[in-house]
């Protein structure tokens, strides 16, 4: 009997570090070292981390540096709130468990994703979602860069922590305020800095029952658990 081999065609995204220049009263200021550690970090967590059904899957870096990376879709949560596509319940719990579980597998290889955002969420074809983008990402005690508004936790925006996973809790709390109210939220800079919470929170249901634990103070916030969702799911 004749053998033979299977192959499939995978569309991909190379991601190529991106370095710019600019003069600044005669001396060139360049973004080559930010851009290299974001590269190192996204590197480091993929080729450590176990592949989950909702992360992006890795392929491998070229030897000129370049991430290979499996192409999910144009679309992210972004794009759909600046659509006004009306998101169902049912789909807004679906999202938040793959996000949690993904979140959670992250944390379980003791990183910390760093960048929890709409821009980072993924939709795919079939309406799942997959978590992106990790030139972030840290593990224990590294030293944290500042990540997207309005999801940047208060005690990072003030420079005072070195808890990533907990920084991840406080934007993915953000985070489902955003879903459960379909929109992007208006936050100032100064509002985070002060510890003070979205106006929303008031008309939150879906998640309440999770929400503020992702948003307490760093010391009394909850990280994520794949308890957290069951505890949505009853109280549907």
């Amino acid at each position: 009997m004749a053998g033979g081999t299977v192959s499939s065609i995978i569309k991909c995204v190379i991601k190529k570090p991106y370095v710019t220049s600019l003069v600044v009263n005669g001396e060139t200021k360049t973004n080559q070292h930010d851009v290299t550690l974001s590269f190192e970090k996204e590197i480091l967590l993929l080729r450590t981390i176990a592949p989950h059904d909702h992360i992006v899957n890795f392929f491998g870096v070229l030897p000129s540096n370049e991430i290979v990376i499996e192409y999910v879709s144009d679309k992210n949560l972004y794009t759909i709130f600046d659509d006004n596509i009306i998101i169902s319940d049912s789909t807004k719990i679906k999202w938040f468990g793959q996000i949690l579980s993904a979140i959670v597998h992250i944390h379980h290889h003791e990183f910390a994703h760093g960048d929890i955002s709409p821009g980072n969420i993924l939709i795919t074809d079939d309406d799942d979602v997959k978590l992106c983008d990790f030139g972030r990402s840290t593990t224990k005690n590294q030293r944290i860069y500042p990540s997207t508004h309005p999801f940047m936790s208060p005690e990072l925006m003030n420079n005072k922590t070195v808890d990533g996973k907990r920084c991840d809790s406080y934007a993915l709390g953000i985070l489902l305020v955003c879903l459960e109210m379909n929109k992007e939220i208006v936050l100032s800079y100064d509002d985070v800095s002060e510890g003070k919470r979205p106006s929303e929170l008031s008309d939150i249901k879906l998640f309440k029952h999770v929400i503020h634990g992702y948003l307490a103070d760093e010391s009394n916030r909850v990280l994520p658990s794949m308890d957290q969702l069951i505890l949505v799911e009853e109280r549907m």
